[in-house]
């Protein structure tokens, strides 16, 4: 675990941060981003593919195979993740189709411009990280190679699992068998146990003990918890900033804990940083290493030495 020392982060001026920022999201339009009824038919082919496999007992399988310490055993730093990371292109991603450093440093630029504190910048600068999994570093893992993960399940909006799907979540149809035979829906959907308003949860468990379609959200935060100098609203932004039917649309407030209230809030407070920053500069390629550069001490600061992956 790493030692606490190093940057130093006023806790208590976190939330006031954070009511300070939650105006502007609520007078954002929101029509220009996000805006799947004119989504490319790629980005339709990736959620019918995302709604068709991620089940439950998918996620509890590839958490024990990404996720777990024991499974994370390529030791490389921050920065070479980042930029490893950088070359994927979202394929869920309605809005543009940059590669990731893009939106990496666009989102981490917003938050500069915005007067913000220093974690958050680097928060914003490494929360997309985790989609190296859709690439083929880990398979260069000399201890346990693992395969590149489809795009499905590693992008796109998250949901809960082992519980009813909300209608909420983009394009819900496609969890449904197709009455023409044109898709196969979530095998989900036959569980009766998954098919409830708590599914098989506890009403009110929060949302730490909820299993959440795998993506990168999730792995970062685990690969980061413990080992890094940022607070923990970072962590929840991280792990929970694409989950959109919560966060934005309000769904599945049954399972929600009062203590959640923090953790939803960071998630929506960085909605300006990450989703509203995709139509801001793009950085050309010499300031794109002039950033990095920029970025390097202070990612050694935040995430020093190794971590495993």
């Amino acid at each position: 675990m790493a030692e606490q020392t190093g940057p130093q982060i006023n806790e208590n001026a976190i939330d006031a941060y954070f009511r300070q920022v939650r105006p502007w999201e609520k007078t954002e339009r929101e029509e220009h981003f996000r805006n799947y009824d004119t989504a490319p038919e790629h980005v339709k082919e990736f959620y019918r593919q995302n709604h068709h496999h991620q089940t439950y007992q998918f996620v509890i399988d590839t958490e024990a195979r990404y996720s777990a310490r024991e499974s994370r055993t390529l030791a490389m730093s921050m920065m070479e993740m980042l930029v490893i990371s950088g070359e994927l292109r979202d394929a869920s991603d309605p809005d543009n189709d940059h590669p990731q450093i893009v939106h990496a440093l666009q989102s981490a630029l917003s938050v500069r411009h915005d007067g913000g504190p220093e974690w958050l910048e680097i928060t914003a600068l490494v929360h997309d990280v985790g989609k190296l999994l859709g690439t083929d570093i880990l398979s260069q893992d000399p201890k346990n190679p693992r395969e590149p993960l489809p795009q499905w399940a590693v992008v796109g909006d998250t949901f809960p699992v082992g519980v009813q799907f909300s209608e909420k979540i983009v394009f819900p149809k496609f969890f449904d068998d197709d009455p023409k035979g044109n898709w196969e829906g979530n095998p989900d959907r036959k569980n009766p146990d998954f098919n409830t308003p708590t599914g098989i949860y506890e009403e009110h468990t929060g949302l730490d003990n909820l299993k959440i379609s795998y993506s990168h959200d999730g792995y970062l935060r685990t690969v980061l918890e413990g080992e890094s100098r940022l607070p923990k609203a970072a962590f929840d932004m991280i792990g929970y900033h694409s989950l959109y039917p919560v966060h934005r649309e309000g769904a599945y407030q049954q399972l929600l804990h009062p203590n959640d209230r923090k953790a939803i809030s960071a998630a929506i407070g960085f909605n300006k940083h990450d989703l509203y920053s995709k139509n801001h500069h793009v950085p050309d390629e010499q300031e794109t290493i002039d950033l990095l550069n920029h970025y390097k001490p202070m990612l050694e600061d935040y995430f020093p030495g190794l971590l495993y992956w």
